[in-house]
C-alpha cells in the first residue's frame, strides 16, 4: 500500500509522540520513513542576514544545529525500530511548501503530519500549517491526532 512515508517534524512537544505513530504505522505497513524538519529562514532578518555576512561558516552552522536538535530524535526511534529512515532539512518560512516540494521530490506516497489541535478561532488566528498542506497536497495526507505529552 505505502512504501515512503513522508513525517515532517517542527521540533514542538508533539514531535516524539508522532514520530512513535508514525514509525508503528510503518513497521504495519511494511514501509520506509523520511523525517523532515523545515528551518525557518533566519537569514531573511536583520540580525541573520547580519550574522550570514560576517561569519557565513557560522551561520550555516546554526542552522545545521537547529535542523540537528528537531531531527536527532527521530533518527534514534527510527533506527531502534530496524525501520529504514532517512532524515532530512531545508531552509523555509513556508514549511508546508517545503514539505510538499520535498515529499514529491523524493517519491513519497504519503505524508503523516500530526495536527496540533487548535480549532476555532486559534486556528484562524495562529493558522495551520497542516490546513495549508492539506490544501494543496497533491498525495494523501495522514492527519495523526497527537496529544501532547
Amino acid at each position: 500500500m505505502y512504501q515512503h512515508i513522508f513525517v515532517p517534524l517542527d521540533g514542538s512537544a508533539i514531535s516524539a509522540a508522532l514520530t512513535r505513530q508514525a514509525l508503528d504505522f510503518a513497521a504495519a505497513v511494511g514501509a520506509r520513513v523520511t523525517f523532515f524538519h523545515a528551518v525557518a529562514d533566519f537569514g531573511a532578518t536583520d540580525a541573520g542576514a547580519l550574522e550570514r555576512s560576517l561569519d557565513p561558516a557560522a551561520f550555516a552552522q546554526r542552522l545545521a544545529d537547529e535542523a540537528r536538535a528537531v531531527l536527532e530524535p527521530a533518527e534514534q526511534a527510527g533506527a531502534a525500530a530496524g525501520i529504514p529512515w532517512r532524515a532530512l532539512w531545508a531552509v523555509s518560512d513556508h514549511p508546508h511548501q517545503a514539505i510538499l516540494q520535498q515529499a514529491e521530490k523524493l517519491g513519497a506516497d504519503l505524508i503523516f503530519i500530526a495536527s496540533h489541535g487548535r480549532s476555532g478561532l486559534q486556528r484562524l488566528v495562529l493558522g495551520s500549517e497542516t490546513a495549508r498542506l492539506l490544501a494543496e497536497a497533491r498525495l494523501p495526507v495522514l492527519v495523526a491526532r497527537v496529544a501532547q505529552d
